[in-house]
């Protein structure tokens, strides 16, 4: 009897196939099972008109019109706290006034080597002047262009999960050249409630540099808050995608082993 006709030249081809194919969709219902949803919480604040309440406006930028609105991008619920979340992992902070608006990003200093003529100016010097002028020779600290700072504090939340007592701040400055700096600081603030129920609600803009300082500001600012809860797309665990990457690639080594066709059948034909 002919031993092909006992196992077809295809038949590893075919149960390898199928081995790989089984593998993979078991790994990937795996994976969509352990894809979780993030929600993302959205605060939302706007005040009111600077020209509202116990108004203050000076020269433009800043009008009767303006206000501050922001917003605030969480992975969690903000409870009442006295820590700064401006640098919690994941939050967003955004805050504008109608005539420029930001997002808080981290802008620390780093080091960097100084250039070849302050290195060689430098060397000329006596060494006192050479570190004091440079106290880390040859490095200098190099700031960044565009620089944030400021701060997101909720103090105390209601019933529904809303702000009432808060100080949001952000400054941010560019620096073009060493004659020109030009500077923003928006900020809304509510004092903590006091004993007598009254509130101390003020929002804040100003600009400062090359073109003088102009500012504007609504205190006793009634501003609103919002929640939005963010149902965020699922997305696997980091492990479930490590182990999707390892059955492909041993899925990719089974079929680079297996015999060619040809070579198969002319084994069993021997």
């Amino acid at each position: 009897m002919n031993p092909s006709a006992l196992c077809p030249p295809d038949s590893g081809r075919g149960r390898s196939t199928g081995l790989v194919a089984f593998v993979l969709a078991l790994l990937l219902s795996l994976l969509a099972s352990s894809a979780q949803a993030a929600p993302f919480y959205r605060y939302s604040y706007v005040g009111n008109p600077f020209g509202e309440g116990n108004p203050g406006a000076s020269a433009p930028p800043y009008t009767a019109d303006h206000f501050i609105y922001a917003e605030i991008l969480s992975p969690t619920r903000l409870t009442g706290s006295d820590q700064n979340l401006i640098t919690l992992p994941g939050l967003r902070f955004t805050i504008g006034d109608g005539d420029v608006q930001f997002t808080y990003r981290e802008s620390d200093p780093v080091m960097g080597m100084l250039s070849p003529e302050q290195i060689a100016e430098a060397e000329t010097w006596p060494e006192w002047l050479r570190y004091e002028t440079y106290p880390d020779y040859p490095y200098q600290v190099i700031y960044p262009r565009e620089a944030f700072d400021g701060g997101v504090f909720i103090y105390q939340v209601d019933a529904a999960g809303l702000p009432t007592a808060w100080f949001l701040d952000l400054l941010y400055s560019a620096i073009w050249d060493p004659r020109l700096t030009e500077g923003y600081r928006l900020s809304s603030y509510n004092d903590r409630p006091g004993v007598d129920g009254s509130e101390d609600r003020t929002d804040r803009g100003s600009t400062l540099g090359g073109w003088g300082y102009a500012y504007g500001w609504a205190y006793g600012n009634p501003g609103q808050w919002a929640l939005t809860v963010i149902d965020v797309a699922a997305v696997p665990e980091p492990a479930s995608l490590t182990l999707l990457a390892l059955a492909l690639g041993l899925a990719g080594m089974v079929m680079r082993r297996r015999p060619p066709g040809g070579q198969g059948r002319a084994l069993a034909a021997g």
